[in-house]
């Protein structure tokens, strides 16, 4: 039986081995990766602070930006994986870009994550200079109010690349 996905982004999906008969309709975190990347090195980025969530998708995605950003001399600095729907810890990570040169965050998560951690980070006056690089799942948010809740203003993730 065919198991087609429309949204299925794992790496570990791609192993026909292990799954002969899985089909995805979107790429897998490695090509993310790359686009993420390209990205990074088209803007001279190179020290980045990486926030992922816990889950498959962000323990893909880790493995998949951290592969790519290593082939391309990319560090990262204050980067941290938290629990989906938690934000524990990025109070440590906004102290930690308080005093870095890292002026890029790089949020691989699902949209509601990224909300949470953009709402916790965004009352810290040193965050107002940071860019951020959304993933697929929350590049595209289509009704901003719903998606911010109204905890910050949609200035606050002006030119966030996805």
């Amino acid at each position: 039986i065919a198991n087609i996905s429309p949204g299925a982004t794992a790496d570990s999906l791609s192993d026909v081995t292990r799954y002969p008969s899985f089909f995805r309709l979107v790429p897998p975190d490695s090509a993310q990766a790359r686009a993420i990347v390209n990205a990074m090195v088209y803007f001279n980025w190179t020290l980045v602070t990486p926030i992922y969530t816990n889950d498959q998708y962000g323990q893909s995605g880790a493995l998949a930006v951290g592969t790519e950003a290593n082939r391309n001399r990319i560090s990262f600095t204050c980067g941290r994986t938290i629990r989906a729907g938690e934000t524990n810890g990025i109070e440590n990570t906004s102290s930690c870009l308080a005093t870095s040169d890292s002026n890029v965050v790089l949020l691989y998560m699902p949209a509601t994550d990224a909300s949470n951690v953009l709402a916790a980070m965004y009352p810290v006056p040193s965050n107002q200079r940071l860019t951020f690089l959304a993933s697929d799942t929350w590049a595209n948010i289509l009704d901003f109010r719903l998606f911010s809740r109204d905890r910050f203003p949609a200035s606050f993730v002006e030119g966030t690349l996805g």
